[in-house]
């Protein structure tokens, strides 16, 4: 039998059990400084350009090089790890900020990981419809496409159609 889980307010649960109530309220400076830690070591890790990550974002990161070169035009240039909204600390796996084009690469879906689990499916979805709501267009990858080379071809093929629309728009 599964177990079910509910949110209460703190006044909520002051009414069913205040030595709980208390006990969660002393608690929540520790856990905003856990936060804070966590938004920290996030900025830290993420916004980069280029690192280390799983198989598939290195096989992605590899054939992105293979297909714009180490020094690419400044609109092909990827971000890893990039926080899109912050505070939050949502991050694609690869980012192209100047053309609001993003990549996610879900790993795991035929043994059962994080993206095709029901908690990680509805944190996905919250993210990704984030993403969609600040006018990103996200790109979904699972691993045989990037490794069939698929994923880097419709990437690529997606960056040049935004930066040739950028470039044709009229100027204020």
């Amino acid at each position: 039998m599964g177990t079910t889980s509910m949110r209460l307010t703190l006044k909520e649960l002051r009414r069913i059990s205040p030595q709980t109530a208390d006990r969660v309220e002393r608690d929540i400076p520790k856990r905003n400084g856990d936060r804070e830690r966590r938004i920290k070591a996030s900025t830290e890790r993420g916004n980069s350009l280029g690192g280390e990550g799983s198989y598939l974002e290195a096989a992605f990161e590899l054939q992105l090089r293979a297909t714009f070169g180490r020094g690419p035009h400044p609109a092909f240039r990827w971000h890893t790890e990039y926080r899109f909204a912050p505070p939050r600390l949502y991050r694609f796996d690869f980012a192209w900020p100047g053309l609001m084009i993003a990549v996610e690469l879900e790993g795991g879906i035929w043994s059962g990981g994080r993206h095709t689990q029901a908690r990680g499916f509805i944190e996905d979805a919250r993210k990704y419809n984030l993403a969609a709501e600040m006018g990103w267009t996200l790109l979904r990858y699972p691993g045989t496409l990037v490794n069939s080379g698929e994923a880097a071809a419709q990437t690529e093929q997606m960056l040049r159609n935004a930066l040739r629309k950028l470039q044709d728009a009229p100027k204020p």
